[in-house]
């Protein structure tokens, strides 16, 4: 959902002004984000029960994603302004 969340995001800045980094904060985090969502899915497949090495580097991506979305939303509503 996160991916396609900025793939919609990618598609509506480019159909509105034709330029990828209109909001380049923006653009930036979200890349960020979609990042982070793929390392964490990576991670999380070599996660082989509750004494793995992987548990640790999932969790702090996973708080770095929710504190990455906060900022997404600040700098979003920023856009509409």
């Amino acid at each position: 959902m996160g991916g396609f969340g900025f793939l919609i995001g990618f598609t509506l800045t480019l159909l509105d002004s034709g330029k990828i980094l209109e909001f380049p904060a923006h653009f930036m985090v979200g890349c960020s984000i979609v990042l982070c969502l793929l390392s964490t899915f990576l991670i999380s497949r070599k996660i082989k029960g509750p004494d793995s090495p992987y548990r640790t580097p999932h969790f702090v991506l996973g708080i770095t994603i929710l504190c990455l979305y906060l900022i997404q939303v600040f700098l979003g509503i920023g856009v509409l302004f």
